[in-house]
């Protein structure tokens, strides 16, 4: 509806009231007018209102899911300690052998992980062969690491002492390997799925405060709209009353002769 000026309505209002004809009509239209210019505003924060309450309900339902997957999930320090050590190994083996060459640096981790992998596949008979192949790769170790220590000027007792931890590393990686593949992947598990909660109470925390934050904003819109109402309704009212009174003034042919204006006198008549 197009919007309707101050003067039509004062003009139609008290038209109305004089020929004392109902402004019912006038009125629904100022209703009509002020509720289209509220409309759009309205159906936006109808439509974002409806949004988060169906995010929040998703939530909450996907909430009651992960809190399931944190009570089966057990965060265990004795489990990470082993998942960071094999890591930290894996990665010193690498990198050891790479300081002289990538080829070494290969050789040297898979040294430290070649016997877990084959007692994996091997385990049914492998207790009394395992030690002996894991003190041979961590020997095989010690005299490569040896030989490069040496290679690059250290004298040869000096090597050996510096490549023994590298073969206390690679024995150690194949007894454990497995055991902190998993317990990586268990851990890593379990501490996602409480991270995930914590995220999923926060989200649910923000998008219930946009969903307060908008519904203050249709309350507040609600209030003015009904606040221009009733200030229109009382202006239709009012000069309603005036054509009313005009009208009555007329009726009875009232003639006003003489009145003081700014000091001035001032003749009418009707």
């Amino acid at each position: 509806m197009q919007n309707i000026t101050v003067e039509q309505i004062k003009a139609e209002a008290a038209m109305l009231g004089f020929h004392n004809r109902p402004m019912d009509e006038l009125v629904k239209m100022v209703k009509s007018s002020i509720h289209d210019q509220f409309q759009k505003n309205e159906t936006k924060l109808k439509t974002k209102k409806a949004y988060f309450s169906k995010k929040i309900e998703a939530l909450e339902s996907k909430n009651k899911s992960v809190k399931n997957r944190v009570g089966e999930t057990i965060v265990e320090p004795g489990s990470i300690l082993m998942a960071l050590s094999g890591l930290l190994f894996c990665s010193l083996l690498f990198y050891g052998g790479y300081i002289d060459s990538l080829v070494a640096g290969l050789l040297c981790l898979g040294l430290g992980i070649g016997g877990a992998v084959i007692v994996h596949i091997k385990q049914v008979d492998s207790d009394y062969w395992k030690p002996v192949l894991f003190t041979s790769l961590a020997c095989l170790t010690v005299l490569m690491q040896s030989f490069i220590y040496y290679d690059n000027g250290y004298a040869f007792f000096k090597a050996f002492l510096f490549a023994v931890p590298f073969g206390i590393m690679c024995y150690f990686l194949n007894e454990n390997l497995f055991n902190s593949i998993f317990s990586f992947i268990s851990q890593s598990s379990a501490l996602w799925h409480r991270i995930h909660q914590k995220i999923n109470r926060f989200r649910r925390f923000y998008n219930h405060k946009l969903l307060i934050n908008t519904e203050k904003r249709m309350e507040s819109s609600h209030q003015k709209k009904e606040l221009m109402i009733q200030k229109s309704t009382s202006y239709i009212n009012s000069h309603y009353n005036n054509g009313v009174l005009a009208a009555n003034l007329d009726k009875k042919n009232l003639s006003v002769n003489h009145f003081q204006l700014n000091g001035k006198g001032n003749s009418y008549a009707n």
